[in-house]
């Protein structure tokens, strides 16, 4: 008997300007779409290791392939971009459906002017599948929850409906979906894993926020937003993907927003993965924290179990911005404490830091640079404070005439320039402390006579054109031969030839820093 073919989807990752990465939101949708019979194929876009970014090409693959419906993801970032990119496959795809998931992109965008057919304005997984099984059938599929759609000539908003509240029910995300061996091979053989969704606190600047806000508009309580798989489920699914690419892995990087902060399972969670995955596969793991959350006994159990790393964010060395502005009021005294936990048992602390900064100053961006020397993280992830539409933040800098719009409108990810108004010459400072904080952070960490050489090294490109991509590789070049000069001291040098992240050279556990004081920038 002929047996009809289920219809395809097929899922684009416009992975652009970043990382080469995974995405565990449509891993999770191919899995449950799979389940049921249908096809899924990914596109994913990347300028380096991905599919290049040229609308024929996509164009034409997407025509081969013949989908029902195409799925994109995005961030604000490429969300212009991958706007022209619909338009252009509408015109050649006529009858195929678009539909547009991704917190950041959708928030604050009008779906009338869009040339989306839909938003996906919630979490996925139960109208995903429902709008699957009506397009497949040809039913109605106007009132789905959490779904916006235009119908004919008016937009219909449908409100956000139920969550999946037992993750345990949700089949292992398809990681074949995605090319794994060029992912592991690109990423150094670290493998993103997730277990956990929300984060019970509020910072102002992250797009968590925005989400926590319409969730609750809605009804939704902590109870419902905060969920995660069992340790077991979880422990299971690491073992099938350590037998699906043997010695292939080497590191578990857990993408969760706050893992640490379920005490009980957390610990639980350390335990299993030290006996059934680090003793027996020789694979450790890396993950997200809370330094307010961090104990000796935590930091001491994670060690033990197989953590290679734990990312912190301290953003600013400014108690009153973190507390005014950031909503994370985090004291001094236990951070150091917590870095110095980290450093006592060998467990790599790495930060992630900001600057431009709403009500920021030259006085606390030094304090910030101060902090950074105290702390000495493993590695520091360096940003430009970006307002995500609808946080706490956003609300702020709006309702404070902050934006410069032309910048922010033109953004591709907030390590490239501030996208807040300034004094006049600020901006230029912001840009010297953002592209030359390892070097400013050696003026503080150095002995003087060491200091002196990166203070003298600053002053050459005070005035400089760092959106010039040849006078950023002058200044990695002279980082290189800088950090020879310096010898075995411990020192901030570029992480790969990259501008935003540094590495803290020869790392060791006691702390002195040079008394000296900053002198103004700018």
């Amino acid at each position: 008997m002929y047996k009809r073919e289920r219809m395809k989807i097929l899922f684009v990752y416009p992975n652009i300007g970043s990382g080469y990465s995974f995405h565990p939101s449509i891993q999770l949708l191919s899995a449950l779409a799979k389940q049921k019979g249908y096809k899924t194929k990914l596109l994913h876009l990347h300028e380096k290791y991905g599919m290049p970014n040229d609308p024929n090409i996509l164009i034409s693959i997407a025509k081969n392939y013949n989908p029902k419906i195409i799925a994109f993801t995005s961030t604000d970032f490429e969300y212009s971009w991958v706007e022209e990119l619909v338009r252009k496959m509408k015109e050649s795809m006529p009858n195929v459906f678009f539909l547009l998931g991704g917190k950041s992109a959708i928030e604050g965008k009008d779906l009338e002017k869009s040339n989306f057919d839909a938003f996906c304005v919630g979490e996925a997984e139960i109208p995903f599948m429902e709008l699957l099984d009506r397009l497949e059938q040809g039913k109605d599929y106007s009132d789905i929850k959490s779904m916006w759609f235009k119908i004919g000539d008016g937009i219909v908003k449908n409100p956000l409906g139920e969550l999946v509240t037992d993750l345990d029910s949700l089949p292992f995300m398809d990681y074949e979906i995605f090319d794994v061996a060029k992912l592991l091979e690109v990423r150094n053989h670290w493998l993103s894993v997730q277990f956990t969704r929300g984060c019970a606190f509020n910072c102002t600047y992250c797009y968590v926020t925005a989400d926590k806000k319409k969730m609750f508009k809605t009804g939704y309580g902590l109870e419902k937003y905060l969920r995660k798989n069992s340790v077991e489920y979880s422990i299971r699914f690491l073992e099938h993907l350590c037998k699906s690419y043997p010695n292939l892995i080497k590191v578990f990087n857990m993408d969760d927003e706050l893992p640490v902060m379920y005490k009980q399972w957390w610990t639980e969670f350390c335990q299993k993965f030290k006996e059934r995955i680090y003793k027996k596969y020789g694979i450790e793991f890396t993950c997200n924290a809370r330094i307010d959350l961090m104990s000796e006994e935590i930091i001491r159990l994670m060690s033990e179990s197989g953590c290679r790393e734990v990312r912190m964010g301290f953003e600013s060395g400014s108690f009153r911005i973190r507390k005014e502005i950031l909503d994370k009021p985090i004291k001094e005294e236990k951070m150091i404490q917590v870095y110095r936990w980290c450093d006592k048992y060998g467990l790599r602390a790495s930060s992630f830091t900001m600057i431009g900064i709403p009500t920021e100053d030259e006085e606390s961006l030094n304090e910030t640079i101060r902090m950074t020397a105290i702390l000495k993280p493993y590695l520091i992830r360096l940003t430009f404070c970006y307002p995500f539409e609808n946080t706490i933040l956003w609300d702020y800098v709006t309702e404070h005439n902050l934006i410069d719009t032309a910048k922010y409108m033109k953004q591709t990810g907030y390590f490239e320039e501030s996208p807040l108004k300034w004094e006049k010459g600020f901006d230029q400072t912001l840009m010297i402390y953002r592209y030359l904080f390892p070097w400013i952070v050696n003026t503080v960490l150095l002995p003087e006579e060491k200091a002196a050489r990166y203070r003298e090294a600053i002053e050459l490109f005070k005035n400089a054109n760092f959106r010039d991509k040849e006078i950023l590789d002058v200044i990695i070049s002279l980082d290189g031969d800088m950090s020879a000069l310096t010898g075995d001291l411990e020192h901030y040098c570029y992480f790969e030839r990259n501008t935003a992240y540094y590495h803290c050279k020869n790392k060791k556990t006691a702390i002195k820093v040079n008394d000296q004081p900053l002198k103004r920038l700018a």
